[in-house]
């Protein structure tokens, strides 16, 4: 009976650890394509602003 107890007590946390599902989800996955398209040209957007500030700097 000791035995039994000690293999539940070894096998089941492993099992456990074992079980997740391994696919990794991005974020982007289920977010709107259009509000995509428009931050990245709002970030496009502020790294020619930033250039245009640094030129001017010069």
């Amino acid at each position: 009976m000791r035995r039994i107890f000690a293999l539940l007590f070894l096998f089941v946390p492993a099992l456990l650890i074992g079980c997740g599902s391994g696919e990794s989800e991005a974020v982007v996955d289920s977010g709107d394509a259009d509000a995509i398209a428009e931050y990245e040209q709002m970030i496009a957007d502020e790294e020619k602003a930033a250039s245009k500030a640094m030129e001017g700097a010069q």
